[in-house]
């Protein structure tokens, strides 16, 4: 609801570029008014060409050009990672909308947490539109659980679990980074959570990380991940009672199994070896 809202609000104006390239509406819209550090911000931009001629944007100064802003509360610019076309050479008929899909924390320096303005901009010859602003708040997260893994084939990696307030509700969020906390490989949206029962990280022989958590709705749910933040697995299952957690099945692998053993501690680092070592079988 929240993003056809600032859809509304942000094609709600109507402007005339360049007499020969007629009139233009533009909208933004974004996936999110809030979002967590690092988290994939999606922009949706809206082409309309309300005018009877075709509309040709392109590069090419004799064109129509089409650009993305996002502004600091400063006033301040935040700078491209890369300066390629954000739109390649698209002609429009009279009549016709086109949605335009960004990815902006790829394309954009935004890596610090603060209030930030979305706005597009049609330019043409001697005039510009500009749509109006779609504001954006970064936020960093709350922090619920860690776990630090070395020796995972590809590096050593530092997995978090943090939660948001969005939407009214707790959105959790699976960050996998590397063991100095510097590079950013993925920040996972895992939905909905119940904060009174801690979600847990358990690393696997493999080296793949689970996590398991308790959604709405009295549902265990289970995913796991590669190192690289790849998704292998997203299951769910019925917990009135709150039993279920994560264990060893009876193959040995990491699975959600029933019992009423002690939750994981939160904020515990515990590296892949003392993993190994907990989960191994004792000795005569």
């Amino acid at each position: 609801m929240k993003k056809f809202i600032l859809f509304l609000l942000s094609v709600s104006g109507i402007a005339a570029v360049d007499p020969v390239f007629g009139q233009v509406e533009v909208g933004v819209a974004l996936s999110h008014a809030k979002v967590l550090l690092h988290e994939s911000l999606m922009v949706t931009v809206i082409v309309a060409n309300v005018s009877g001629e075709k509309l040709l944007l392109s590069d090419e100064p004799a064109h129509p050009t089409f650009s993305l802003d996002i502004e600091e509360r400063t006033g301040k610019l935040l700078a491209r990672r890369e300066q390629k076309s954000l739109m390649e050479q698209t002609v429009l008929l009279p009549g016709e909308t086109r949605m335009l899909g960004l990815n902006v924390t790829h394309l954009y320096c935004l890596d610090q947490p603060g209030r930030y303005a979305v706005r597009a901009h049609i330019q043409g010859a001697s005039s510009t539109f500009t749509s109006p602003d779609a504001p954006v708040e970064v936020l960093k997260g709350v922090e619920v659980q860690r776990l630090k893994a070395s020796g995972a084939g590809q590096g050593g990696r530092l997995y978090s679990l943090q939660y948001l307030q969005r939407d009214n509700s707790e959105t959790l969020f699976f960050v996998i980074q590397d063991e100095t906390g510097q590079r950013i490989y993925a920040v996972h949206d895992l939905g909905r959570f119940i904060q009174s029962r801690p979600p847990v990280i358990r690393i696997d022989e493999a080296g793949n990380a689970h996590v398991f958590f308790h959604a709405p709705g009295q549902a265990g749910v289970h995913v796991s991940f590669t190192p690289m933040g790849v998704r292998l697995l997203a299951e769910d299952f019925p917990d009135k009672k709150g039993r279920l957690r994560l264990g060893e099945g009876p193959s040995g692998k990491i699975e959600v199994i029933d019992g009423a053993g002690p939750p994981e501690k939160p904020w515990e680092i515990i590296p892949l070896e003392e993993e190994r070592q907990r989960r191994a079988p004792a000795g005569p």
